[in-house]
């Protein structure tokens, strides 16, 4: 093999930690990397290298607009690229000078493509791009169309010594378009990422940071993070996990809590079973599969239908053999499942359905046949239907669909949506009356029975009354807040009469789900759904309340990036313009709300999506707080979403975890959270008792959940989404509990008939607002707010996250932590289970933050804009970190970013009182022994 060629790139003056502008990469270093890369062999011993640009022969059309790409992003800075009204063709020649069985790469255009190869003189062979990775926006003005490219796997081929031809064939629907930026073929197990070879490509990396490019994952055996052992043999072994009481047991009636994501395959079936056990590898013993499409093809697409099925049984099949159990989710969700004449009158080519699934009896037989019909398919990967396989623990009913959020506003309903909804409405009160004029009578004694006429945009009057025919009129969800707009305009009674019917409908549906698919053989728990309400005090409540007709309580929330006004152009995307800054949940005005979530009492929490959304740099602190905090409340699982699949991801995603910030964090913080190091606490701190009676006249309650704020509801509700609203006169928009009570302590509520009642503890014990710091109940966990700094002191796991260099030396039983980082995390564990005090084998994991390499902000105000996204390979800021022992060890190993063994060591200095370990500045896992 020839010998292993190094960049050499000039020095560069230090960048400090908190630059104004962040320029990651100075003038004249990418006109270097272009003549060095340039004059590099592009064959090398098991590895072939060819240029897209540069084929044999080609007729392909060039376009103007397609072609207008930004230069720095592709490898040699042009690419292949057709856009014209014919098929069209390039062949490249191979030249193989060792015979060898190659894995054959090319970097494409993915995007609404259709791609076909042929070797030699052998028949077309279609490719599905949507198996690209790492794929990047290459458009040169950074609109998101049709310009992006992504290494696309083409199989193996063996070749003899000599020359062979691969051709490309473009034949897409729009315009036939295609684009080839190079081939990569190689027998070495590297796997291509950026724009150029990865045996040198992958060290490129700014002043004060580390490359970060660990390559395909050996899944090695003997790597000390590898947590498969945590998971059963196979999933579901000993039978279904159920509900006792307010956790999860599995079929031995063993504990078990769930360290989740959200999808973490890929599109490539060919490598579910292998991402299924590096999840494993990574402690996840859950995984959150979406299946939005499913609903629509079953009434619309029988083919279809059979296809998503397929793949997602061969899905549940490489998770059960990893030991990890799936939760089936997004079976509708009524922003993306438009209604169409077809389905229901009055929906036309397609609108959202807020109100019909919890009301139309017809759509709902529906949809239940749906959900018994797509349970009891069998699957024959496992020979068992999902109904029947305890690996599948989790089916859900609908996600972030509720009748108390802002998207229910009857005013705007299709007509036959809003009759249904308000005739609904008019039996109920029938029901509850004896008929319509004593509903009538009485909601004229209450005060404003008309409103007092205040003309207001949010529009606190009902839809209009037909009494006629038994219609009555609506209120919005946000006229049941306790906002002060909506108590001056609605008629309390009328409000009070409304919410009641719209919270037990909303149970009622749920509980007849439930009981259908119980008798229909579905032996899942059952999750109603997870979603926030118009109001966090005076709604939330009753919206989990509802979800007591189910299995398990759930909730989905977000810490979301401030941007400045109109800074953010796409809630999916990030874009270069898009202008922010970074900011931790750690410092105020930071707060962890995702972890701010009073749980039902005698159920089961979970949290089903949760993400620290990027381009935010201070992101590690996330897996930590969740490891630590989650288990000090009790919560039952935590699902990080979302994970496009579990390979190492180089580019830049709004909701992506597969970095070293995040994936790279799971080894210690999944055994932590899952091995319950963090002690629950036995009792909770705040015990809220409410009166349904006092609720459904919208008292509100004392302990309230804490906002974060959703970049998807965002770019739909605006300015609604995350806030408190402004209370009226005589309510405060303080909640009686601090909300600083989660981070002491569970936070437990329930509703039902008896008086409404508050326990709580003496917090004040707990927390310490002069001096800004929360200390757990336990004893365990502590948070400086005013430093910005959490710890985590157990026998079993100790350490330290967020701003450590602020911190000082921070001391814990068994290790002391000097970090000279800014921002970054510590934190020590025992890997066999035994207390840091007796281990004979400790992980020592660190983090800092990390971005694509070429990433740059420049300063507008206190907001960092983005002017380049950067791409492979991932940039970590380097560790500047020492843990000082108080045992005598004697040797600190480094591992790889896989977390397998090198022959690499890091001193270990003798001090009189133990011993000290200078952590190294280029990688995340130490193990000392």
């Amino acid at each position: 093999m020839a010998k292993e060629r190094r960049l050499v790139l000039p020095e560069r003056r230090n960048v400090s930690e908190f630059p104004s502008r962040r320029i990651a990469d100075p003038k004249g270093a990418a006109v270097l990397l272009g003549i060095v890369l340039a004059f590099l062999p592009r064959v090398h011993a098991e590895s072939i290298w060819i240029e897209g640009e540069q084929p044999e022969s080609s007729d392909v059309r060039h376009h103007g607009w397609y072609d207008g790409v930004d230069a720095d992003l592709l490898s040699g800075g042009d690419w292949l690229s057709h856009f014209g009204g014919q098929v069209a063709t390039a062949s490249y020649n191979v030249r193989v000078t060792k015979p060898a069985t190659y894995t054959v790469w090319a970097r494409i255009n993915p995007t609404k493509s259709s791609l076909a190869i042929a070797w030699d003189d052998q028949a077309w062979q279609s490719i599905p791009t949507k198996n690209a990775k790492h794929v990047v926006n290459v458009a040169k003005d950074g609109a998101v169309d049709l310009r992006f490219v992504g290494w696309l796997r083409l199989g193996q081929r063996s070749l003899s010594k000599g020359t062979a031809t691969l051709r490309f064939r473009f034949d897409s629907k729009n315009q036939n378009h295609g684009a080839i930026d190079a081939i990569f073929l190689t027998d070495e197990g590297l796997s291509p990422v950026g724009k150029g070879n990865p045996a040198e490509e992958g060290k490129l990396h700014h002043p004060g940071y580390f490359a970060w490019s660990p390559g395909t994952d050996p899944l090695r055996e003997d790597s000390p993070i590898d947590l498969r052992r945590l998971n059963e043999t196979v999933a579901g072994e000993s039978g279904f996990v159920r509900r006792d009481g307010d956790r999860f047991v599995t079929g031995a009636d063993e504990p078990i809590r769930f360290w989740a994501v959200q999808n973490g395959l890929g599109k490539d079936p060919a490598q579910y079973e292998r991402r299924a056990r590096r999840l494993a590898k990574y402690g996840v013993n859950l995984v959150r599969m979406g299946s939005g499409e499913f609903f629509r093809a079953w009434r619309q697409d029988p083919d279809q239908m059979r296809t998503l099925v397929d793949d997602l049984h061969l899905r549940i099949a490489a998770l059960r053999k990893a030991g990890i159990y799936t939760y089936i989710d997004h079976l509708y969700w009524h922003t993306h499942h438009p209604i169409r004449e077809a389905d229901f009158p009055g929906f036309g080519e397609g609108e959202n359905a807020i109100a019909l699934m919890f009301f139309e009896n017809q759509f709902q037989d529906a949809y239940r046949q749906f959900l018994i019909d797509f349970m009891h398919t069998p699957n024959r990967h496992t020979g068992l239907s999902m109904a029947d396989d305890p690996a599948v623990a989790f089916l859900e009913i609908q996600n972030e669909s509720s009748l108390l959020f802002y998207t229910f506003n009857p005013s705007r309903f299709p007509e036959s949506e809003r009759a249904l909804v308000e005739q609904r409405f008019g039996d109920w009160l029938i029901a509850k009356y004896g008929d319509l004029a004593s509903a009538q009578k009485s909601w004229q004694t209450s005060p404003r029975p008309n409103g007092n006429g205040l003309q207001d945009p949010r529009a606190g009057k009902p839809t209009p009354d037909q009494w006629g025919v038994g219609r009555v009129g609506l209120y919005s969800a946000g006229t049941l807040s306790g906002a002060d707009w909506a108590v001056q305009q609605r008629n309390q009674r009328r409000a009070t009469d409304q919410l009641q019917f719209m919270v037990e409908s909303q149970q009622a549906f749920y509980q007849s789900m439930r009981q259908s698919l119980r008798s229909a053989g579905v032996k899942q728990m059952i999750v109603p759904s997870n979603w926030k309400t118009a109001d966090p005090k005076v709604l939330d409540a009753l919206e989990r309340h509802t979800y007591t007709a189910g299995d398990v309580v759930c909730r989905n929330s977000y810490f979301g990036v401030d941007y400045a006004k109109d800074g953010q152009q796409k809630f999916y995307e990030i874009e270069v313009g898009d202008t922010y800054r970074d900011g931790s949940a750690l410092k105020r005005p930071g707060l962890p709300s995702p972890l701010g979530t009073p749980l039902v009492k005698g159920y089961p929490f979970m949290v089903t999506e949760n993400n620290w959304t990027r381009p935010n740099r201070y992101r590690v602190e996330w897996p930590l707080m969740i490891a630590s905090y989650a288990s000090l409340q009790g919560i039952d699982g935590w699902t990080f979403f979302a994970m496009e699949d579990v390979d190492w991801r180089h580019s830049m995603g709004v909701w992506d975890l597969s970095n070293p910030s995040i994936l790279g964090q799971f080894p210690a913080t999944a055994l932590m959270f899952r091995r319950g190091d963090v002690r629950t606490a036995t009792e909770p701190v705040v015990d809220e008792s409410v009166a349904l009676d006092d609720a459904y006249q919208m008292k509100g309650t004392s302990a309230v959940p804490l906002r974060g704020s959703d970049a998807l509801w965002q770019a739909r509700i605006g300015r609604l989404e995350g806030r408190q609203p402004k209370q009226a006169d005589g309510q405060t928009d303080q909640p009686s509990v601090d909300p600083l009570a989660y981070f002491v302590g569970p936070v437990v509520q329930s509703l039902g008939d008896g008086p409404s009642t508050l326990r709580s503890a003496s917090l004040s014990r707990y927390i310490d607002r002069d001096q800004q710091i929360v200390r757990s109940v336990t004893g365990q966990l502590s948070w400086n707010a005013g430093v910005g700094v959490m710890t985590v002191n157990t026998p079993r796991a100790q350490g330290a996250w967020g701003f450590l260099q602020d911190a000082g030396t921070i001391r814990l039983n068994d290790v002391a932590i000097d970090s000279r980082n800014a921002y970054g995390s510590v934190l020590v564990i025992s890997l066999d289970g035994m207390p840091l005090a007796q281990s004979a084998k400790i992980l020592v994991q660190t983090g800092t933050w990390d971005q694509p390499y070429g990433f740059e902000t420049e300063s507008v105000g206190e907001y960092q804009r983005i002017t380049k996204l950067g791409g492979y390979p991932t940039n970590v800021r380097e560790v500047d970190a020492t843990v000082h022992f108080t045992r005598p060890w004697k040797q600190a190993r480094v591992l790889d970013g896989n977390g397998d063994w090198q022959d690499r060591t890091v001193p270990v200095t003798e001090m009189k009182w133990g011993r000290s370990v200078q952590l190294p500045t280029d990688a995340i896992y130490t193990v000392v022994q």
